[in-house]
């Protein structure tokens, strides 16, 4: 007996061509686990992220992070269930086949082709098809996402310390201009100073 509808979470069911006797390994996620954790990703890959600010590039990075080991275990456990199903859909077919059996010989078009065996396998592994094509575009986002944003965070980091650097040197500039200026000032007094001795010495002597 297979369990052809049942693994929902939310608005999902799927269909899952699959023998209920037949227990996944611990390591493999249940379909409603990876639906659940899908949604929850998309929802964050779907939030805008402000590309200015590195405090947000560097959170989106975190928490990108912390989900990337589950989507390799997401896309692990998408194959792991749709290679069962197909193995079935394969034996279940042939079986029915061999048995010229009037319903899958009608859904085959009375021909037991290779090509119609085939199309026959992916409609009834459709939704697990799905679901392995949708955890493979999950982990692929968060793989480039996280390069994206890793690239940005190091240019942010050097743009940084670029205008730290451009801030202290304007800085330095503008306190060796005021003491140039300082430094004038001086000297024109020293020698307005200067002028001012000479010509009184000047004027006593001609007293």
């Amino acid at each position: 007996m297979e369990n052809n509808e049942v693994q929902n979470a939310d608005q999902y069911t799927l269909r899952v061509p699959i023998e209920k006797h037949v227990i996944p390994p611990p390591m493999v996620w249940s379909i409603r686990d990876m639906l659940i954790w899908i949604e929850e990703v998309k929802e964050i890959l779907g939030t805008p992220v402000n590309y200015s600010d590195m405090d947000d590039v560097s959170q989106r990075i975190s928490i990108l992070s912390s989900h990337l080991s589950s989507s390799v275990d997401v896309l692990a456990s998408s194959k792991w269930f749709l290679s069962i199903a197909r193995a079935q859909s394969f034996e279940f077919a042939w079986k029915k086949v061999k048995a010229q059996d009037r319903e899958i010989m009608q859904v085959l078009n009375g021909v037991a082709s290779a090509t119609n065996v085939k199309a026959y396998i992916a409609d009834r592994c459709a939704d697990l098809i799905w679901l392995e094509t949708s955890a493979d575009r999950i982990n692929s986002a968060i793989v480039h996402s996280l390069d994206a944003l890793r690239s940005l965070l190091s240019k942010g980091k050097v743009d940084k310390q670029v205008s730290a650097y451009a801030e202290n040197l304007n800085r330095k500039q503008e306190m060796q201009q005021q003491q140039q200026e300082e430094d004038a000032r001086r000297y024109a007094e020293q020698q307005e100073g200067a002028y001012n001795r000479n010509t009184m010495g000047s004027q006593r002597r001609y007293k």
